[in-house]
């Protein structure tokens, strides 16, 4: 299976569309009569174990407390990157769950009306090209409706100098000259985010939910038997042996205040379901999504284990050491894409903002302290199977090189005051021992007091102690 298709697949997955198109897992004949097996029904509780690990994993990579924090050496361009920061939260966290699913994402901007937007798409609906070099060249985003666009039919190309709408006319493709916008800004208003490498090139990474499906399915039919196991103990089949067994079933009846009147050859009873049988799909069905949850890296909430180390982060860190495992290699990644997003962005402001249009932006003057741009006269030009002509543009200028932006990613789990209160009594007796330096001292201690800005603290105790 490609990876293509395997990227639709885990999205229905996610979205819990697995199971589409079966019969209702009540319905045990078809129309004709015949019996349809359990694993050919749909279950009847479907628990969307998928939707729950993408959204574990994305709450603690992309949450409020731990999305990066973006920072340069001029306070200026840091104050902008600090608004810019904000605005990606609104879009990167949607992207972060897309390339979790399907193991890529793409992102892209742009400016209307001169207000900046951002937006993602998923993986299989973008056809990127990359360059010898692994630079993002072009991509091509299908399915696509502008506003006010009747067809249901479109797609959008960005290359390295202009963007292009296109529509499909009956069979062919047309060009639309008055939907091309020529930007000019030598790089594609685009990135691409593959957090998980799976060596497959520079495309498809690594989907969250590899192997996931089947796990996910076995327990999704264990926990709808168990259940329809109980809903039988709770109110079990009758069985009625008489004489007259169609005069019995046409009075039969059950009713609290019902009698049945069986005559001395008759008997009756109920078809139970024993309780080992019940446990049996329990433990099984528990069994199949701890399986899945550990294959993902993802940490299953258990609340006996949390009443005793809640109190604790450090206990907390060793809970969830495999999640924070993969939450750390999942970062690299996303640190290149943000900032080489945010270096984009800037440029391309920058770009836009010299001619006649006006980008609204805060403190948009700082724009000019940015570098700029090299100019590359070397024209690139490649055949792609998806496109009927030939694309001609620039090689992508490396803008996420030309700017410095440091990115601080916020931690998993915050210390307990016990802990903090520990962590600054050991500073203090070593400090007082003479065993570390005050710089050292006070470096040590920015977690506990969240320090704003630790070399000015550090001239003010240097200025006290002088």
């Amino acid at each position: 299976m490609d990876k293509l298709t395997q990227a639709i697949k885990h999205q229905a997955l996610y979205e819990g569309r697995e199971y589409d198109g079966l019969a209702e897992f009540w319905q045990e004949s078809d129309k004709e009569g015949k019996y349809v097996p359990v694993r050919m029904r749909r279950p009847s509780n479907p628990q969307r174990m998928a939707r729950m690990m993408v959204g574990r994993v994305r709450g603690m990579l992309m949450g409020a407390n731990t999305f990066p924090r973006l920072s340069h050496a001029d306070p200026d361009i840091s104050a902008l990157l600090e608004w810019l920061g904000k605005e990606l939260y609104r879009t990167v966290p949607n992207a972060c769950t897309d390339a979790l699913v399907q193991g890529a994402a793409c992102i892209t901007f742009g400016f209307v009306r001169g207000v900046l937007v951002v937006r993602h798409w998923k993986r299989n609906d973008c056809a990127p090209l990359f360059d010898e070099s692994g630079s993002l060249v072009a991509v091509v985003v299908r399915r696509q409706v502008m506003v006010g666009d009747k067809s249901e039919d479109g797609r959008m190309i960005l290359t390295t100098t202009d963007e292009t709408w296109q529509y499909k006319a009956k069979d062919k493709w047309v060009s639309l000259p008055e939907k091309k916008i020529e930007h000019g800004f030598g790089f594609v208003p685009a990135v691409w985010v593959r957090p998980l490498d799976c060596g497959c090139g520079l495309v498809d990474g690594e989907s969250l939910l590899e192997g996931v499906e089947p796990l996910s399915r076995e327990h999704d039919y264990a926990f709808s038997q168990e259940g329809r196991g109980l809903f039988y103990t709770a109110d079990p089949q009758v069985v009625i042996s008489d004489e007259e067994p169609e005069k019995t079933a046409a009075t039969l009846q059950k009713s609290p205040r019902g009698t049945w009147l069986i005559g001395k050859d008759g008997k009756a009873f109920f078809l139970e379901i024993t309780g080992d049988g019940i446990q049996l799909l329990a433990n099984y069905s528990e069994r199949a999504r701890r399986r899945a949850f550990d294959l993902a890296r993802v940490v299953a909430l258990d609340p006996e284990k949390l009443v005793g180390t809640a109190i604790s982060g450090f206990a907390l860190r060793m809970l969830y050491a495999p999640m924070i495992q993969l939450c750390d290699d999942l970062r690299p990644a996303w640190t290149l894409a943000i900032n080489e997003l945010c270096a984009k962005i800037l440029f391309a402001a920058r770009i836009t903002g010299m001619g006649e249009k006006r980008i609204y932006l805060p403190k948009v003057e700082v724009l000019n302290k940015l570098p700029s741009l090299p100019t590359v006269d070397e024209m690139f030009a490649q055949m792609h199977p998806w496109l009927e002509e030939r694309l001609s543009c620039r090689y992508p200028v490396p803008v996420q090189h030309l700017i410095e932006i440091g990115t601080t990613w916020g931690d998993y789990f915050t210390s307990s005051p016990e802990e903090d209160q520990s962590r600054v009594a050991a500073i203090s007796t070593a400090r007082a021992a003479g065993i570390v330096s005050l710089q050292s001292a006070v470096r040590s201690a920015v977690p506990v007091f969240d320090t704003p800005n630790v070399d000015e603290e550090l001239a003010r105790l240097e200025g006290e102690h002088s």
